[in-house]
This record gives structure tokens, sequence and C-alpha cells, in this order.
């Protein structure tokens, strides 16, 4: 027998279970240091007072037990109240690991939030550890996060450092003890929220867990809420500067001021490090204005062909937008220039009575940034900037038209204000240039099967006046030329570069876009309207349309100074004729009726020299001229009419 107490040897000792039911709660036991002191009867009667004393001691457990319970479940309520009051998600996540590490007694915590574009689980926010993990990702099944979400089960780790499932992210400070539950909404696991206590060992127990468990029912109640404020707010915001961007936008019809300030407000709906504004010209899309770029002008004006970029392909067949959580990822991707940092990805069609007129690609570094609710609101900016845009190219074309039509009407009566064929041409390349934009213009003439250039403006600047003053084409040798010369309609050639029959001189090399129109009279092509720049892709249809209208009142004009040119030539000949009579019959020393004769000849016919010959038997012999040094020496030199 042990000794306790007075250290005597016990020499009688009864002990009596103390039960409730079929379960043993205790013992109650008494003992004596004289021999035979207890019998049947008094162990009947310590069974007695086992029995009251298991009722006593149960009902001071259920007492205990349910006091803490409502102790904590008054916790948990104004836990719950504190939380659910809080709308902004980033003071709910602090207050939520905060609140669960205070009611369980625990060192600190993390929240996890599942990530699905990456299929990861991020720390959203850390509380009283040794670091801030915040940040901190971890793999589906990696540590107590990602085997709690995996599984969607709750788990207790006694001792985290030895145990074989711990993340190699984190270290044996992280923590002694954790505890992990699912964050579930509907059904669906959406994070897990970690208890941690880096002191002691089994510092949880499932008592502990059920709370936590209950705990993360509301924090998953009230994390739902939160989000759902933020995406109203959210949408709310992007609602409001939808609305003032098209106010913004619909403000002005200058097409290069509607597409800056669309790409200014779009920032204000959808984050961007840069945006560019792809505007379709037939098979290529073409970069009309950027913003976030640091070299703007590099961008502007490059080109991509559309069955070369599978991105723009897609858009175009299925006028959606397209969601790139990683470029650098996806082959579909094809930068331009150094895009070697762009991670997210955003492509949405400018769409216009049904049809893609161009796209929007917005980049950003950050990579899985862009999601399907902001694609959907790219796209409701890009239809109100698709609207504004269509607003501009009318109005542009209207006034295009009307500017065509004032210049047409001013050009006929500049036109018709002269007779004098090289102002003529200047007239018509000065009306050209005011609506047309050009770096160089020109109007050839045709003579024969060749082409010159008979007047030009703007070469100047590139160094070519001389060079265009005897410049001469051989008309079947240059392709642009015989096919206006063969279908007798304007011609554009958006870039030189790209069009295989262009004739590459090294003096031309500036000359990216071309423009031309046949200039014809009566059926026959005898000149040709060109406009030149050095920007590729500068001209258009519009252009060639307006140069066919100025070619046509061209050919009328030119027609009308050769016919006036011819009669005054005709004139001038009558004139020089009648002169010439005038002289036979005026005169009658043959040196001075030879003299008057040459120098009337000379109004019709210009010369350096010129003689008259007369004929006397079977020889020509020289009787006067004009023009020449030494006129004495050779009057009377005589030629055989059948000899050299």
């Amino acid at each position: 027998p042990r000794v306790w107490g007075t250290m005597k040897i016990p020499a009688s000792w009864l002990g009596v279970p103390m039960m409730m039911g079929d379960r043993l709660v205790g013992v109650i036991c008494v003992q004596a240091y004289r021999s035979h002191a207890y019998g049947e009867e008094e162990q009947l009667l310590l069974s007695t007072i086992a029995d009251q004393v298991a009722v006593a001691v149960e009902n001071a457990r259920l007492y205990e037990e349910t006091k803490r319970h409502a102790e904590e479940m008054t916790a948990l309520h104004e836990t719950m109240l504190d939380i659910t009051a809080q709308l902004e998600m980033r003071r709910l996540l602090d207050a939520i690991i905060a609140r669960a590490s205070d009611l369980l007694g625990a060192t600190g915590g993390l929240v996890f939030l599942h990530d699905p574009a990456r299929e990861e689980l991020v720390a959203v926010t850390c509380h009283n550890l040794e670091r801030d993990y915040t940040g901190l990702t971890f793999e589906v099944g990696e540590g107590v996060a990602g085997r709690v979400f995996q599984t969607g089960e709750p788990l207790i780790i006694d001792d985290y450092r030895t145990w074989v499932g711990k993340s190699p992210q984190v270290d044996d400070a992280y923590a002694r003890s954790v505890m992990g539950v699912p964050l579930r909404w509907q059904e669906r696991v959406i994070g897990v929220l970690d208890i941690v206590d880096n002191v002691r060992a089994g510092a949880f127990d499932e008592q502990d867990l059920q709370l936590l468990m209950l705990f993360a029912d509301q924090a998953a109640i009230a994390i739902e809420n939160a989000r759902l404020f933020e995406e109203t707010r959210w949408r709310a915001r992007q609602l409001q500067a939808l609305t003032e961007t098209g106010l913004a936008i619909g403000s002005t019809l200058s097409l290069d001021e509607v597409l800056q300030v669309a790409l200014e407000r779009l920032g204000r709906v959808v984050p961007y490090d840069t945006v560019s504004l792809w505007l379709r010209e037939g098979e290529l899309m073409r970069i009309r204005a950027v913003q976030g770029f640091e070299s703007p002008e590099e961008h502007i004006g490059l080109t991509i062909a559309i069955q070369e970029d599978p991105l723009s392909q897609e858009i175009l067949h299925t006028r959606r937008p397209i969601v790139i959580a990683d470029a650098q990822q996806d082959e579909r991707f094809r930068g331009l220039a150094d895009t070697g940092w762009v991670r997210s990805w955003l492509g949405v069609p400018l769409l216009s009575k049904g049809e893609v007129i161009g796209l929007l690609t917005i980049n950003e570094r950050e990579p899985g940034l862009y999601t399907e609710a902001m694609a959907e609101l790219a796209l409701a900016f890009a239809n109100q900037a698709a609207i504004a845009i269509e607003n501009a190219w009318l109005y542009e074309a209207e006034q295009e038209r009307r500017d065509l039509a004032e210049s047409l009407a001013e050009a006929t009566a500049a036109l018709t204000a002269t007779l004098d064929f090289d102002q003529v041409l200047d007239r018509i390349l000065e009306q050209v240039s005011r609506v047309i934009p050009n770096d160089a213009a020109n109007i050839m003439l045709v003579e024969g099967d060749q082409v010159r250039i008979a007047r030009w403006r703007g070469y100047e600047r590139f160094g070519m006046e001389e060079f265009v003053s005897t410049l001469l084409f051989h008309i079947p040798e240059v392709a642009n030329l015989q096919q206006m010369v063969e279908s007798k309609e304007p011609m554009v050639i958006p870039d030189t570069a790209a069009y295989p029959g262009w004739v590459r001189l090294p003096e031309t090399e500036w000359l990216r876009s071309y423009a031309a129109a046949p200039i014809i009279v009566r059926g026959e092509v005898i000149g040709f309207l060109n406009v030149d720049s050095a920007t590729p892709g500068f001209f258009t249809q519009a252009h060639a349309a307006a140069l066919r209208a100025f070619a046509d009142h061209a050919a009328a004009a030119i027609e009308n100074a050769r016919l006036y040119e011819a009669e005054q030539r005709r004139r001038q000949d009558a004139e020089a004729l009648r002169e010439a009579a005038l002289a036979l019959t005026a005169e009658l020393d043959r040196n001075q009726v030879i003299g008057r004769i040459l120098a009337q000849l000379e109004q019709v016919v210009p010369y350096d020299s010129a003689s008259v010959q007369l004929l006397q038997g079977d020889k020509l012999v020289i009787i006067g001229g004009r023009g020449f040094p030494n006129l004495e020496e050779i009057v009377g030199i005589s030629f055989p009419l059948d000899g050299d």
C-alpha cells in the first residue's frame, strides 16, 4: 500500500466507483489505520454517497461546459458583429485573423484566398507572426493551407516542425501548433484560415476546432459580402467613368482628339501600363493612338498583317474580347518591338454596325490582372469609343466633301482665270495641296510612250529639284503608270515598299505612300496628277477619289490652255507670214527683203541661224542669212543639187 498524508500505513481501505448511468466519472475511497474497519454496510453507504457526488460532479462539469460554451458563443457573437460591420476588404481580412487569434488564445495566423487564374492560394493578410507572410503563395496541397483547400476538411497539426507535409517556404520559427479550417461559400472553398501557436505543441483540441469552424463559416460570409460590396462599388465607379467618358469623347468630332481622349479615359475604367488603339485598313491593323509608352511616335503608324496575327484574327471572327493571364506563355501573342515585359493582356474589338473597325490592346506588367468582368467593362468602353470614331469619320468625310467642293469651285475659278499653260499647271498643284495633304506633288505629261514631269512642288525639301526636272519614264516600264493608262482609274499605293512594281531609285527612298489619277482628254490619257508622302500608309482610296475630281478639272484646263497656245501660235504664224509678204512688197533691195523675211521667220520658227538659198541652174547659192558671225564669207557659197 502507498503511504499518503500522515505517512502511516492504512490497515483498511474501501473504494467505490462514481457512475453516471453506464459511464464511469470517478472513484471515491476511504481508509483507516485499524483492521477490518469497513464492511458491507459501509460499502453500501459509500456507494450511495458516490452516486450523489457523481451527480454533483457531472452537474458542475456541465455547468462549466455550458458556461464556457456561452462565453465562447458570446465572444463569437461579439467578434462576428465587429467583423460583419467591415465592408472594406482590407480591414475585414485584418479583423478576421486578429479576432480569430484572440478568440482561441493563439499567437496569430494567416488568411489565404484562392486565386483561380493562377490556381494557387495567396496569403492576403498576416497577424502577429515572426515576420509578415502577406503575399506568400502556396500551391494546392502545399502546407496546412494547401492541404485544407485540397481536401475541404479542417486539420490540426500538433507539432508543425516535425510534420512531413510542412512547406519549405516557411522555417521552424513559423509555428509549433497549427490549426487550419476551410473558408466555404455556397459549398465552394474560397480560402483557408490558419491559426498558429508558435510556443506550445498540441495547443489546439477538437473543441477549438469546432469553435474555429463556426467562426470560419461566418467569416466566409463576411468576405463574400465585402467582395460583393467592393464589386458593386467598383461597377458604380466604372459606370460613372463610362458615362463621363461617353460625354468626353462625344464632345469632339476631331478623330485625333477622339482617339487621345478615349485612351486617357480608359485608365479610369481598366488599369494598364500601356495601351494601343488600332484601326483596320483592309487586311492591316495600324496603330493610330497610344498611351503609356516613353516614345509614342515610335509606335504610332506601326502595322501588322491580320493574317499574321492569331489574336487579331480571333477577335475579328468572334467579335469578343480576349483575356490572357500571361502573354509570355501564350503562343498566340505576337508583340511588336520590345514586348517581353508584357504579362497581362486584354484585346478588345471596336465594333461599329456589327463590324470590327479596330482593336484596343491593353498591356500590364503584372500577370493575371485582367478578369472577364474587366473585359466586359472594356468592351462597353470600346463600343462608346467606336461610336465616337464613326461619328468623327462621318464628320471628317463631310468636311472633306465640303472642302473638296469648295476647292474644286476655287480651282475652276482659278483655272479659268488664265490660259497660260504654266500658270494652269501651277494652280492645279496649289489647289490639290489645299485639299490633299502631301509631302510633294507633280503633274506628268505624256509624250508618245514616255512621260515627263512638267510641274512639281515640295521636292526641294528632299534635294530633288534637278532630278525631277530631268526625269523621263518609259510608261510600259512603270507598273503604276501603265495600270492607269489601261484602266483610266486612279490608284493608291499605301506602302511603296510593299508594292512589287514600284520603280526604286536612290533619290526616292523617302517616298513611302503614293496616290495618283490619270488626266484624260477625249478618252486618251495625256498625263498624271501625283501626290507623294514619306509616311507609310498615308494615302487612302478617299484621296484617290479627290484626285480624280481634280484630274477631271485639270484635263479641261490643260486642254483649254493647249488650244489657246495653239491658237496663239497660229495667229503668230499668220502675222509673221503677213509681215513677210509686206516686206516683199515694200522693199526692192534684196538684202533688206531677205533680212525682214528671216526676222519674221524667227517669230514662227525659233532658230540660232538661218539662210536663204537661191536655185541657179543645178546649184543652190546662198544669197543671204541671219545669225551667222561670218555672213559675208558664206554669201555666194553654192551647193550642187546632186552632190555633196
